[in-house]
């Protein structure tokens, strides 16, 4: 049994949306992701879904250049270079892979080959994936949530009632 195309897929996605956005949808779809970037793809897919779509929706599938690159990984990569150059040695050499988004496997040494590529050859570059990083989010609020100094910055709602938004910077900064 073979299974349905990529077309075939994002037309049945869109399909599936509230009536309301589906003609957003079927002129703003974005490919990203390293897999989209064969010659052709988005002009083909434009074609093989606007010939499943009602006949008078614009379809525009859009390819942006910079969809080969995992956002995340870039994202991490940049957030780096922002930082002090002092320390970006030290952050390139621990960064600690948290969340259940970073439960695929292999997306450690997927990381660490494109952060390699990305940053300079001289600099040491080590993704560590804890086995427990499904949780470490978790462990991380739980943790900030039982600090003493923490509970201070807790607000309610009837302070958040009686002074707004504005009560954030007050308690928090």
């Amino acid at each position: 049994m073979e299974s349905a195309g990529i077309h075939q897929t994002a037309y049945n996605s869109i399909m599936k949306c509230d009536i309301d956005i589906r003609k957003d949808l079927f002129a703003n779809t974005v490919l990203s992701g390293g897999t989209t970037m064969y010659p052709g793809i988005a002009d083909r897919m434009q074609k093989e879904i606007a010939a499943l779509a009602p006949s008078a929706m614009k379809v525009k599938i859009i390819a942006p250049p910079e969809r080969k690159y995992s956002v995340w990984i870039g994202g991490s990569y940049n957030s780096i270079m922002k930082c002090d150059i002092d320390i970006r040695k030290d952050l390139f050499a621990n960064t600690v892979l948290s969340g259940g988004t970073t439960m695929y496997p292999g997306i450690a040494d997927r990381m660490q080959k494109e952060i390699a590529a990305l940053g300079p050859s001289a600099i040491k570059i080590k993704i560590i994936a804890p086995p427990e990083r499904k949780y470490s989010v978790w462990m991380g609020g739980s943790i900030l949530a039982s600090l003493d100094s923490f509970q201070e910055m807790w607000i309610c709602k009837e302070e958040y009632d009686d002074a707004g938004p504005s009560i954030v910077h007050r308690k928090c900064f």
